[in-house]
Parts: C-alpha cells; structure tokens; sequence
C-alpha cells in the first residue's frame, strides 16, 4: 500500500450564505429571472409589495445573482473557523 508523506489535509468548513437584495433595483424589474432559475425554489415575492426574498433552502448556486438583470442581490460568503 502506498504512503503519502508531506500532505496536509485542511478541515472542512461550514459556509454561511448570505444574501442582501436591493430593494429598488429589484422593483424595477418586472419578470423577475432569479424566481424562474432557482432550483429550490428559495426565492420568493412577498406582499403586499411583492419585494423578493430568499429563505432557509437556499444552497448558494448564485444562479439568481446571475440571473438578474439589474445587478440587485449581492451575496457574502462566511467561512466557520476551521
């Protein structure tokens, strides 16, 4: 059986997404992409105004950041202590 010398191994890291979306560019727009391409359907529209938020089963694939058009959701990533 073969020995590996030198290597480390990092631990694994929780990840914390956040989300923050920027309520005035969102009203502007009118189709909403980042509902159509989320594959968990974490996004959704809220009366009575119907701003967007994103709920506890977002997985982070920032296809919604993508997706929008008017550069409205900004996401920030923290990382646990290792």
């Amino acid at each position: 059986m073969p020995v590996t010398v030198g290597k480390t191994y990092k631990p694994i890291r929780e990840v914390e997404v956040q989300y923050e979306i920027d309520d005035k560019k969102c009203k502007e727009c009118k189709d909403r992409p980042c509902l159509k391409v989320c594959p968990v359907n974490a996004i959704h529209e809220v009366p009575p105004d119907n701003h967007i938020e994103i709920d506890e089963k977002c997985i982070g694939c920032i296809l919604c950041r993508e997706a929008c058009p008017y550069d409205a959701i900004k996401m920030k990533t923290i990382l646990s202590e290792p």
